[in-house]
């Protein structure tokens, strides 16, 4: 079942690029580093003047003004915060965040295990490096990867008026939410808008045992659904549309509905798009992670299908079982992946797909992380006709999720090679072997356990089911004792595997299970024996090797300890699992959980954290992992503890809630913010969980809006203060803040609550580098300088008098029911997140804090510089919409064209687009641009006077209007082309940067420069933070199929046609360099030498 989970934005980056001369972080270079960052944009908006500020998180404890493993700076009042790495061996920015601020006593879960990882590996480097030795290699040139917005702007969720259609369970009395799979599966169906109608859809019984009846056939109305659903501000046609989707699409999945918590399996996704939906028999198709030898292989894959304008329905369990299902559906540098979580908005952003944790959860939410038993569903397109395609065909093959002996080495005899075996030494029994039927339809099988030879042949079988009906989804545990005795006759000695097979009904033929070979057992035959062992690292498997285990923290009971393990795998194959801390007292416990990702031959110390002991006794801990504990490498650490018991002491609590009007207790627009104070008045120190909520009050109905639960210390006779900024509440609802603080398991009760206050309908104000205001209405009311405000929440009327912006780029918010008067007359509305005409000055910032849709968009400039024929003259440009149509200004009806890939001769084109594609060194290559597309960086060229071509062509100082029509304009939007050590990155607002690459007054190279002023709708280069990067004075500007630029020959290497031509990835592509002509346009390697094509 995959439902909800946890509150922020923060993407880490992962440590790399180790070297070998060892040069410690200060503080102040640390705070240098960050600010530096931060004037780059690479990590989005922070107010100019933002003051930044360290924190210094109790997990790595480290004195002021000294080095440290890593340091952390907040940024301006809740503004993001910058994790510095406090080692110059390794990338400078080891994570970000741009919203919400650092609260040390308050680390959520995923970020406290990142964090951990960073202290440990950052202190071990010299040990590493002693054992395994860093050399430094250059870098073969690399294609870049471009920033993808998000796809999708449907920000729903799974309660009204989503789940309005859905059913009220057996033995329930409210409605039942949609679910997390049926609001994914919704969300991107709306992207595509697709199937145009939906036939009747059988009834079912549910795993649960609840029976739901058919549904009807229907024709989806796309055109009645709303992107966002605010209570009051949508039709009833509006509100049915989208809840008949969601429930027609719960119940192509069979749905398990309940009023808490819908659930679905996330193999029913596939076959109900494609049966149901019309969606492509063909390519729409589950993946599994665990199928994938390593991360980057499966963040290639996601991001294809993001650059083909497929967003990905995305499902992950976390270490305790739960999950969720969710949409991928945008890229930003360093393998971050937008997620949109169906949870209306709430903390969607972009986060590392192999440790999915944000902290607040939403319906049916669920702690912990989501990066273990990831599922995708990919290539996921209309099909040709609309509904009632072919079911998608998996391979037909059971798949094994467990299976061991009790028996470390099993043994057994026989007299001779024509003789069988004796049963297995006594007591020797299969433990829970569990089957699954990943495959999406249903099938007759039988499984059972092979012996293959060393040519991969079948030659016994040790067990043998009966015939079984399988459902899509069911899982099997054979728990009986083994009995099989007559086998191994006639088979010779020598070396074989021992794997679960499975046969599906069909033809006479048994398989390997999908990952036999993750739990195939070696086996040695001799003349008169056999031995059976489980082998620590066969081919193409993982295998855990447990260094040391450490456990921190009181160890009391009820109170969370945290496990520090120090593993390494000695495989041949990434493992990428949950590890589990595990009791043994002659049954296996399992006390907590993380996921751990960890390539053959690395060595990781992983934190375990919540480690929580319900009995004060003593302990015997080792490791396991995966769902069902299987065991790791024999001979790896195991600790023996003793928990003690729990202690009886609480903080005093205080809440301070920010509100504007204390007498009224109402606060304006959607956001409340405060801090909760906990004070530990005690003499000992308090170390234990707490909970802070921001709960909606209407009348005695309490519903949470966010909740934070965190494990705290708190040493004696000291605070802790945790703050709280909650931005997306209803105007004219009731809110308070509640806390509850915990000893072990048992909340302290009654509960602290503050006063309720009253959210009211506000004006906010947004500038250009994304702060906002929210303000009264009816206060006066002055626009100046603001590049967006939004009125959508003021009902059928606008604020009587106020001052407009004096940008003319300003976006005005409005709602459907609201008349634009003649203060707003020839300005941007944007009236229901939709607009009819916008038009952007160059000249001025360009900042939307929402996506809409225009049905043309506008931008006007005018170049200045221009390209006689020398290369030069280029600028920069990045605008917000795709552009469909270039026209002069005084000649409206003359269009204009860019050259092209495959339009690229001269005189075809009148002006240059240039797309950053390759790097190599300090050079980065571009070639002609196919599109000119939102939100991605160019640089652009007009033909200047020139003997190379008449005056007519000439583009110099003449007004160009850049037009797109149906556009899609998208908020927040990280624009960049990513290299490894180079980036190229836009701006819409004006900003001010230092150490950036700029392009010169000639327009020929990028130069860095310490400050720089980057105008709106331009573009500029930043150091990727690659340790070792060359960090060049200036990065020279080169040309892929430069036609019209410059003229580069390549006949004499093609002539002598006596080299083999080889790719940058050293795949050779062709056998003789006279095959150079017929190749794709790029890079090749000829003779040891650099070509271009």
């Amino acid at each position: 079942m995959y439902d909800n989970m946890k509150k922020c934005l923060f993407f880490i980056g992962l440590l790399v690029s180790l070297f070998t001369t060892a040069a410690p972080v200060d503080q102040a270079t640390a705070l240098k580093q960050a600010m530096s960052f931060l004037n780059s944009g690479q990590r989005g908006k922070a107010s100019k003047n933002a003051k930044i500020r360290r924190v210094v998180p109790n997990l790595a404890p480290a004195t002021e003004g000294n080095s440290s493993h890593y340091y952390i700076f907040n940024v301006g009042d809740n503004e993001g915060f910058v994790i510095v790495s406090g080692d110059d061996r390794t990338r400078q920015i080891l994570g970000y965040s741009d919203q919400g601020a650092f609260d040390k006593e308050n680390v959520p879960d995923g970020l406290q295990y990142l964090l951990s990882v960073y202290d440990n590996e950052i202190g071990h480097l010299d040990e590493f490096i002693a054992q395994h030795g860093v050399s430094k290699v250059r870098k073969a040139p690399v294609q870049t990867k471009a920033s993808i917005a998000p796809l999708c702007t449907a920000m729903w969720n799974q309660a009204a008026p989503y789940n309005d259609a859905c059913p009220i369970s057996e033995g329930e009395t409210e409605k039942s939410v949609t679910g997390c799979v049926a609001t994914a599966m919704s969300i991107v169906m709306n992207y595509h808008k697709w199937p145009k109608s939906v036939p009747a859809i059988p009834a079912y019984t549910s795993s649960a045992k609840k029976h739901y009846d058919a549904t009807t056939a229907f024709t989806v109305d796309w055109n009645n659904m709303r992107d966002i659903y605010k209570s009051g501000q949508y039709s009833s046609g509006e509100g049915n549309a989208v809840a008949q989707l969601m429930r027609a699409v719960g119940q192509a999945v069979e749905m398990n509905y309940s009023y808490k918590s819908s659930g679905a399996a996330g193999f029913m996704i596939a076959p109900a798009l494609v049966k149901y939906f019309g969606y492509d028999a063909v390519t729409t198709k589950r993946i599994n992670r665990n199928e994938y030898e390593s991360q980057n292989e499966w963040n290639d894959i996601i991001y294809n299908e993001l650059k083909e304008k497929r967003p990905v329905v995305y499902c992950g369990v976390t270490p305790s079982g739960g999950g969720h299902c969710f949409v991928c559906d945008g890229y930003a540098e360093g393998d971050y992946f937008h997620i949109n979580w169906g949870w209306g908005g709430m903390v969607n952003g972009y986060y590392v797909i192999s440790l999915l944790n944000p902290p607040a959860s939403g319906i049916g939410g669920f702690s912990g992380g989501y990066s273990m038993g990831q599922l995708a569903i990919v290539g996921m397109k209309p099909g040709s006709g609309d509904t009632g395609g072919d079911e998608v065909d998996d391979a037909q093959r059971l798949t094994v999720a467990s299976f061991s002996y009790s028996n470390s080495d099993l043994r057994g005899t026989r007299s001779g090679v024509s003789s069988n075996f004796t049963i297995f030494e006594p007591g020797s029994s299969l433990n829970p072997y569990t089957l699954r039927n990943d495959m999406s339809v249903q099938v007759n099988a039988k499984y059972g356990v092979g012996v293959y030879d060393a040519g991969g042949n079948l030659v016994a079988k040790l067990l043998e089911s009966g015939m079984k009906t399988w459902g899509s989804g069911t899982s099997f545990k054979h728990t009986s004792q083994f009995k099989q005795t007559s086998w191994g006759a006639g088979l010779q000695p020598g070396n074989y595997k021992v794997k679960p097979i499975s046969f599906v009904s069909g033809p006479d033929k048994w398989y390997p299970c999908v990952d036999a070979d993750k739990y195939a057992y070696d086996m040695v035959i001799t003349e008169t024996s056999y031995v059976m062992t489980r082998a620590a690292a066969p081919v193409g498997k993982a295998a855990l090797f447990v260094e040391n285990i450490e456990l921190g923290g009181n160890l009391r009971v009820g109170t969370a300890q945290t496990a520090a393990v120090t593993i390494k795998n000695q495989g041949t194959k990434e493992f990428s699992d949950n590890v589990n801390l595990v009791n043994y007292d002659g049954y296996t416990t399992t006390i907590a959980s993380a996921p751990l990702t960890l390539a053959p031959g690395e060595t990781e110390i992983l934190t375990i954290n919540n480690c929580v002991f319900d009995v004060a006794k003593d302990y015997h801990l080792r490791i396991a992992r995966g769902e069902f504990n299987d065991p790791v490498v024999r001979g790896s650490k195991e600790i023996d503890v003793t928990i003690a018991p729990k202690t009886a002491i609480a903080p005093d609590v205080q809440i301070i809630v920010n509100e504007p009007d204390p007498t009224t207790k109402k606060f304006f627009g959607q956001r409340l913010s405060g801090k909760v104070v906990f004070t530990n008045n005690n003499n000992e120190e308090y170390w234990d969980r707490i909970n802070v909520n921001v709960v909606h009050k209407n009348g005695t109905s309490l519903k949470f809006v966010s909740s934070k639960n965190d494990i705290v210390r708190i040493p004696a006779h000291e605070k802790l203060e945790v703050p709280f900024d909650l931005s997306g509440l209803m105007g004219e609802n009731y809110y308070f803040v509640g806390t509850l603080v915990y000893q072990g398991k048992d909340p302290i009760t009654p509960a602290a609550t503050s006063d309720t206050y009253q959210c009211k309908a506000g004006v906010g104000i947004y500038h250009a580098d994304g702060t906002v205001q929210y303000v009264n209405p009816a206060s006066t009311l002055d626009f100046s300088n603001a590049t967006a405000v939004n009125f959508e929440d003021l009902g059928s009327s606008l604020p009587a008098s106020f001052t407009p912006s004096d940008n003319a780029n300003c976006l005005y918010f409005t709602n459907r029911y609201q008349t634009v008067g003649a203060s707003l007359e020839g300005k941007n509305i944007v009236k229901d997140r939709k607009a009819e005409n916008i038009s952007i000055d160059a000249a001025k910032d360009f900042y939307t804090p929402y996506d809409f849709t225009v049905k043309k968009i506008v931008y006007e400039r005018t170049f200045t510089k221009g390209n006689p024929g020398n290369k030069k003259g280029w600028e920069t440009i990045m605008l917000p919409f795709d552009v469909t149509k270039v026209t002069l200004k005084e000649e409206p009806t003359k269009q204009l064209t860019w050259f092209t890939p495959t339009n690229n001769s001269k005189g075809a084109a009148n002006f240059w687009l240039m797309d950053f594609v390759q790097e190599d060194g300090a050079k980065v290559y571009y070639q002609h641009a196919d599109k000119f597309e939102a939100n991605h960086p160019y640089i652009i060229a007009v033909p200047a006077t020139s003997s190379k071509w008449s005056n007519e062509w000439v583009l110099v100082n003449k007004p160009m209007l850049f037009e797109g029509e149906n556009a899609l304009v998208v908020a927040n939007v990280r624009a960049q082309l990513n290299g490894t050590d180079y980036k190229f990155v836009g701006t819409l607002p004006t900003k001010q940067f230092d150490n950036i690459y700029k392009l010169n007054t000639a327009g020929d190279n990028f130069e860095l420069t310490a400050s720089a002023t980057v105008k709106a709708f331009n573009a500029y280069f930043i150091d990727g933070g690659t340790s070792g990067a060359s960090h060049a004075k200036a990065l020279q500007i080169g040309f892929i199929n430069p036609n019209g630029i410059e003229e580069i020959t390549t006949d004499n290497i093609i002539g002598r046609g006596n080299g083999a031509i080889y790719n940058l990835n050293g795949m050779k592509v062709a056998e003789s360099s006279k095959e150079l002509p017929s190749l794709p346009h790029g890079i090749y390697i000829v003779n040891g030498k650099k070509i271009v094509r």
